[in-house]
């Protein structure tokens, strides 16, 4: 890249190279399980489908042996889980331990999706078993049958379901004869019985009504089977009072708690209650902030006001600063500017006002760094583009021109998109380069310094023994050096003449360039000891 700057006196032209690589890595990995363990997993959930204690058994010890294979560590409580349901008959289990190593594995959904695929119960199925046992166990069989109707087929649930209807239908006669007809008639109506709808209206036709009349929260309710008959009255309410809350009228009830209706007190009035009247402590009085340069002194509480503003303490304005009050910081005016002296080879710029400096000196030495421009080099999008490092590699001291070389690789990008023959005019990245590039790295004031040069691609800029054309000479302002300006600058040989001496010429990629698919030696290192 040249670049050319016209200043007053000066002109300035830095030339940089972006290192560009093209890097394709195929990368094959072969992934290999240990087949056994594979093998220990497909055969736990095999044998979880016979559904008995020992097969659970068996597929609790195949688990354990697979290990953390995808799901094996879920189907390990799952199987154990499965163990003490199966064996509720035989010993006492702990509900609570089966149920939360149910919903353990229930989390993953993986697992879920697995249990579907192998037409195994679902967790959600397991823990709604469980519970239809504990409701049997309490005599809550109503609650058990509604259970087992919504797990049908799962284990035994279909006999259980049969046996508890039978023992439930059972227990409405009993309590039928025994007179507690609301027991016997909520039985019966959850029944699915042939004769139990039948049996449900048989109950509630063999008592009368024993009507307790409605109430405010209550409708009116038969005081044998708890039938009801139209809607609560709901509450007359009294509206509250200051000293009395909302209450019912009919029955007494009461919401909220009595309480004045306080307005704030002020400056000048005490609290007083907007309903009654009542007043309550002193006036605030007033808290006064005191005079600004445009305001007098205010109460912040009323916006009273007291005295006149106190006029602004205007200090003179300076290079960076605007007329300035001293007192609330308002400004008035523009900055004075500096007054800058041109810089020359000893000093900087100075302004002649406040003796503030800019820049650096004129002077510039072959091999050292300077900064131009910003560019994205740590990978980290979101700190922002770091500045850009160029190595000076010529200074015309006459002209006041600079040639710099990036020293690091800044990105990574193929010559031409499509593989064929192409010259330097035509190819892609030339495009690149004097495009999306030179605008993203550079501000507009950095581009305007940025001069188009003649790239001399003729046959003496390319290598002695290639019998190539190097294409038509082209105008750009940023380009990549040709095989002679970099024998020339970085002592660089052609593979064959080249003993692998000269690190000169090496570059390191950024982390973004590394991201981008450049590619780093391990055994070539650059000058300052990094990869190159």
């Amino acid at each position: 890249m040249k670049i050319w700057k016209n200043t007053g006196m000066q002109k300035t032209i830095i030339r940089s190279i972006v290192c560009l690589m093209i890097l394709c890595l195929l990368s094959s990995f072969a992934v290999s399980e240990d087949v056994s363990v594979e093998v220990f997993y497909r055969d736990g959930i095999i044998s979880l489908k016979y559904m008995t204690v020992e097969s659970a058994r068996n597929a609790a010890e195949s688990f354990t042996a697979a290990g953390s294979y995808e799901q094996a560590p879920e189907y390990r409580q799952y199987a154990l889980s499965l163990i003490d349901i199966l064996s509720m008959d035989e010993k006492d289990v702990n509900l609570k331990s089966m149920t939360t190593r149910l919903q353990f594995a229930g989390e993953n959904e993986e697992f879920r999706k697995s249990l579907a695929e192998n037409r195994l119960p679902s967790c959600e199925s397991l823990v709604q078993y469980i519970q239809a046992r504990q409701h049997e166990e309490a005599g809550e069989y109503i609650a058990a049958l509604n259970i087992y109707k919504n797990i049908r087929g799962l284990l035994d649930s279909m006999d259980r379901r049969i046996n508890l209807s039978d023992m439930a239908y059972q227990q409405a006669e009993e309590l039928y004869r025994n007179g507690d007809y609301q027991a016997a008639a909520e039985i019966f109506q959850n029944l699915d019985y042939a004769d139990s709808a039948e049996k449900y209206q048989q109950v509630l036709a063999s008592h009368e009504h024993q009507w307790i009349e409605a109430t405010c929260t209550e409708p009116r309710t038969c005081a044998v089977l708890g039938e009801t008959e139209g809607e609560p009255l709901g509450h007359d309410w009294a509206e509250a009072t200051c000293t009395e809350p909302k209450t019912c009228r009919r029955c007494g009830a009461t919401e909220g708690e009595p309480a004045h209706d306080w307005q704030a007190a002020s400056c000048t009035e005490p609290r007083i209650c907007s309903r009654c009247g009542a007043a309550e402590g002193e006036p605030l009085g007033h808290d006064w902030q005191e005079a600004a340069c445009t305001e007098p002194k205010i109460c912040t509480r009323c916006g009273a006001t007291d005295g006149e503003p106190l006029g602004h303490n205007w200090q003179e304005a300076t290079c960076t600063e605007p007329k300035t009050c001293a007192r609330c910081g308002v400004t008035e005016g523009e900055p004075l500017g500096h007054s800058w002296l041109e810089a020359t080879y000893a000093s900087p710029q100075r302004c002649a006002r406040c003796g503030a400096t800019a820049g650096s000196p004129l002077s510039v030495q072959i091999g050292s760094f300077v900064s131009f421009g910003r560019y994205e080099q740590d990978n980290n999008l979101n700190n922002g583009p770091e500045a850009v490092e160029w190595m000076v590699l010529d200074f015309d001291s006459a002209n006041h021109k600079v040639l710099l070389l990036s020293r690091y690789g800044l990105d990574a990008k193929p010559y031409n998109t499509e593989y064929g023959d192409i010259t330097w005019a035509n190819c892609t990245l030339r495009t690149w380069l004097n495009g999306d590039f030179i605008s993203n790295a550079f501000s507009a004031e950095e581009r305007a310094a940025i001069l188009v040069t003649e790239v001399d691609c003729s046959a003496a800029q390319g290598y002695g023994r290639w019998n190539t054309s190097g294409g038509s000479n082209t105008q750009d302002q940023i380009f990549l050096l040709s095989f002679g300006e970099a024998n020339r600058y970085l002592g660089v040989k052609y593979t064959d003449d080249d003993d692998g001496s000269n690190i000169r010429s090496r570059i390191t990629p950024t982390n973004y360039t590394l991201k981008a698919g450049a590619w780093t030696s391990k055994i070539n290192h650059t000058a300052d000891g990094k990869p190159s």
